[in-house]
C-alpha cells in the first residue's frame, strides 16, 4: 500500500485531504478575510510579495503576527503538524508563512514555473511548504501547477523572474499538472519541486496560506544571504549610516540575485532629514511591474508616521507605520522620497 510519504518521495508532493474541518477552516477564513481588509485599508495595500494592483494578488508574510487564531488553530493545529511530520520528521522549524489572495486578473501572473530553493536554501534540502487551502482551488481559479518528480535536485536558474527564459521554455506552465483542492486540504511539496500557477480567471478569489518549514536537524545555508555585488561608489547600509539613526533595519522580501535597493539619505538647509528608497531590480526583457521589489524598513520606537512625496501628484502623503514598520513595493527603477516631519517638502507651498 502506497503511503503519503511514498507518494511524496516519488512525486515531490502530497495532497492531504480534510486536514482542517469545515468549522475550523471557516473560522480561519474569517480571520483571513479580516487580514486582507486590513491590508486594503493600509497606505500600501500591495506591499506584500508578488502583489500588484493589476495582477489580482494581495499578500503578506507571517500571518501569525496578524492573528492568534492562525497561530494556534492554523500553524500549530495538531492535524496539520501530524501531516507535516510525515515529510519533515518530528523536529520542525518554521521559516515563514505567507498569505496570498488571488482575485481575477487578465494579465499573466508573477508565478511562472520555479523552484523555491533559491529563495532560502538549507544545507540538507529538507524545506517543505504546506499550502493550506482556505477555500477551494480549481484550475480556472489559478490552482497550483507542478512538474512531478522534479524535486530530486536543484536546478540553476529556476526562478520565476521573466528573464529566466531558458528555464521557462523547459518547464512551461501549460505542460504542468494542476493540483485542485478543497477548503481544508493541505498540499505539501518539496522546495525543489518545479511549480507555479496561472492567473485567476473567475470571480471567486483563491485563498491560501503557505507555511514553509524545515527539519530541526537541518541548517540554513551559511552563505545563503551573501549580499549582491555593490554598485560602484556605493556602500552597504548599516544602522546609523548617513547620521540617520531612526532607520533600524532594512530587508527585501524574497531576496535574490540582482534584487537590490538603493537608500539615499539627505538633510536640507534647515536640518530636516529625508530618505529615498529606490528599486534597482531590472531586466532588458521585463517591465517595471515585473521587476517590482517589496521592501520592509523598521524604525525607532519614536517614529510613528512618515511623509511621502507622491511621485505622480507631487503632493505630501502621510504614511502611518504599523508597529514601527514600513512595507512598500516599488516597480523596477522607481523610488519614493520620505521625511519624518510634516513640514512641506522643498518646492511646496509654505516651504
Amino acid at each position: 500500500m502506497t503511503t503519503p510519504r511514498d507518494h511524496f518521495e516519488e512525486h515531490g508532493y502530497y495532497l492531504s485531504r480534510g486536514v482542517f474541518s469545515g468549522d475550523e477552516i471557516r473560522r480561519l477564513e474569517a480571520e483571513f478575510d479580516r487580514i486582507v481588509q486590513q491590508l486594503r485599508r493600509s497606505d500600501d495595500p500591495y506591499a506584500g510579495p508578488n502583489a500588484a494592483a493589476d495582477n489580482g494578488i494581495i499578500s503578506t508574510t507571517n500571518v501569525q503576527k496578524f492573528s492568534s487564531l492562525w497561530l494556534t488553530g492554523g500553524l500549530l493545529h495538531k492535524s496539520f503538524l501530524d501531516a507535516a511530520v510525515q515529510f519533515i520528521g518530528p523536529d520542525i522549524l518554521l521559516q515563514r508563512s505567507s498569505l496570498y489572495q488571488k482575485s481575477r486578473a487578465d494579465v499573466e501572473g508573477p508565478f511562472r514555473m520555479h523552484q523555491d530553493w533559491p529563495y532560502g536554501p538549507t544545507r540538507d534540502d529538507t524545506m517543505v511548504s504546506g499550502m493550506i487551502h482556505v477555500c477551494r482551488a480549481t484550475e480556472s481559479m489559478g490552482a497550483l501547477r507542478v512538474y512531478p518528480g522534479t524535486h530530486r535536485a536543484r536546478i540553476e536558474g529556476a526562478r520565476a523572474d521573466a528573464d529566466a527564459t531558458a528555464f521557462h521554455e523547459r518547464f512551461p506552465l501549460e505542460g504542468s499538472t494542476v493540483i485542485e483542492a478543497d477548503a481544508g486540504d493541505v498540499l505539501f511539496f518539496h522546495y525543489c519541486l518545479v511549480h507555479g500557477s496561472m492567473s485567476n480567471r473567475t470571480e471567486e478569489p483563491r485563498k491560501v496560506v503557505h507555511v514553509r518549514m524545515f527539519s530541526g536537524r537541518d541548517r540554513v545555508e551559511k552563505d545563503a544571504t551573501v549580499p549582491n555585488k555593490l554598485p560602484i561608489d556605493t556602500k552597504a547600509w548599516t544602522p546609523g549610516a548617513g547620521g540617520d539613526d531612526r532607520i533600524t533595519a532594512i530587508s527585501i522580501d524574497e531576496a535574490g540575485e540582482k534584487k537590490d535597493a538603493l537608500l539615499g539619505l539627505f538633510r536640507d538647509d534647515r536640518g530636516q532629514r529625508y530618505f529615498m528608497v529606490t528599486s534597482l531590480w531590472h531586466g532588458a526583457n521585463a517591465s517595471a511591474q515585473e521587476r517590482a521589489l517589496s521592501i520592509t524598513m523598521n524604525f525607532a520606537p519614536d517614529v510613528r508616521r512618515l511623509y511621502r512625496l507622491d511621485r505622480i501628484t507631487g503632493r505630501e502623503v502621510p504614511v502611518r507605520l504599523n508597529r514601527g514598520t514600513l512595507r512598500t513595493t516599488l516597480p523596477g527603477g522607481t523610488g519614493d522620497l520620505y521625511k519624518y516631519t510634516s513640514e512641506p517638502f522643498p518646492g511646496q507651498p509654505g516651504s
